[in-house]
């Protein structure tokens, strides 16, 4: 028997001649699928709240409020006058400029800080006022709704007094249809968060991640996101006693409570902040299903397809139960039944998707509410990754 010896002599120049090909050539690495969960999901301390106050409008031509309404706006700029906002609003009542009094309202986060700058939206109405175009809003205070009531760890409520200020030069969008709505880009500006405030959402043990696009929140991808963050959450550390971290848990459609851990250095912004910034691989998310039933019309409608779980479901005492196909037989795995498995819709490969098995109701001839009742079920258990909507309650 002969035996052949490897030469790494001949490797040699094969492998430098490799080298050198390579070294003009720029390795391009694939194109990552991967976002963080903030381009999906939001805290609720970072969603917003209504703001709002009333404003002094000057330099409309011919345009303002009339009678009664004027006398009001010119008390108005005296009060403002009055609070050392300047006297620019009383000169230009004197010169004979057209003036109306407004409503400004603005939308401001949760959790803010001085200085932060956003738009606002000027409208007018009620005192005579025909179009805002070529007015200028006159410092306007903004403050919360008074029906927001916070309170401090000893039961205190908490006051809000002015948190932004608006003001600038309006523009109308639509003149012609709508000349008394405006708004003013980054018109508004904001002050500190009142005293307490802040401790009001850094105490808390829990917080909120909602799903900011609708498409996306339904039982599926809901729990696959709660078990990603808790995954993340057990490779650093965080286990109960049965072996994996139970800091997220489902709510309901697109609703995530995140509770945090015991004995932990986190504060609900610093976890908040944590979790958001984790990466999902968003190609291994399947685009929901869109499922719309109007019973009044008696419409049912799917906009796109998708696969199903396995599930047994009861509607008006018809019991329905989704099989899963064999696979198909090959020479190495054969089909031993010598009975073949074929699907209510005739098909030779039977799938469990979403379009087939409406073909399949409609096959049984079962009537479209009832259709519609099952459906929706099984969206409300997890078993389709669609979004029920119904129309004659949400539009």
């Amino acid at each position: 028997m002969k035996t052949h010896y490897l030469r790494i002599s001949s490797l040699i120049p094969l492998f430098l001649g490799a080298l050198s090909a390579l070294a003009g050539v720029q390795l391009v690495q694939p194109a990552s699928a991967q976002s963080q969960l903030q381009t999906l999901l939001t805290a609720d301390f970072a969603q917003t709240q209504d703001i709002s106050g009333v404003g002094l409008v000057t330099g409309l031509s011919g345009t303002g409020d009339a009678k009664g309404n004027f006398a009001a706006a010119t008390l108005y700029a005296q009060r403002l006058s009055a609070a050392g906002l300047g006297n620019e609003p009383i000169e230009a009542i004197n010169r004979g400029e057209g003036v109306a009094l407004v409503m400004v309202t603005a939308k401001l986060p949760n959790m803010w800080s001085d200085g932060m700058s956003f738009d606002c939206q000027v409208v007018g109405g009620g005192g005579g006022a025909t179009s805002l175009e070529g007015g200028r809003l006159w410092t306007t205070p903004l403050k919360r709704s008074e029906s927001d009531v916070y309170r401090d760890r000893e039961g205190n409520s908490l006051p809000f007094p002015v948190v932004a200020f608006a003001g600038g030069w309006i523009e109308v969008p639509d003149g012609e249809n709508r000349p008394l709505d405006g708004r003013i880009r980054e018109g508004a500006r904001s002050l500190g968060m009142p005293t307490g405030l802040r401790e009001v959402y850094t105490e808390r043990t829990s917080f909120n991640l909602q799903i900011t696009k609708p498409a996306f929140r339904t039982v599926v991808v809901t729990k696959q996101l709660v078990d990603l963050i808790n995954d993340k959450m057990s490779e650093q550390g965080f286990l109960s006693g049965r072996g994996y971290a139970e800091v997220a848990s489902m709510q309901g459609d697109g609703m995530i409570l995140i509770n945090i851990p015991d004995e932990s250095d986190y504060d609900p912004l610093t976890l908040a902040a944590e979790v958001l910034s984790f990466y999902l691989d968003f190609g291994q998310i399947e685009t929901p299903a869109e499922i719309r039933w109007s019973r009044s019309r008696g419409t049912l409608t799917i906009s796109a397809n998708t696969e199903l779980l396995d599930t047994a479901i009861t509607v008006n005492g018809l019991t329905i139960q989704t099989v899963a196909p064999e696979a198909e037989p090959t020479i190495q795995n054969p089909r031993i039944e010598t009975e073949r498995f074929i699907a209510i819709s005739g098909t030779e490969t039977p799938r469990r998707s979403l379009l087939a098995f409406k073909q399949q109701l409609d096959r049984l001839m079962m009537p479209t509410v009832d259709q519609a009742a099952v459906l929706q079920q099984m969206c409300l258990m997890g078993r389709i990754n669609g979004r029920f909507v119904d129309e004659d309650l949400n539009g």
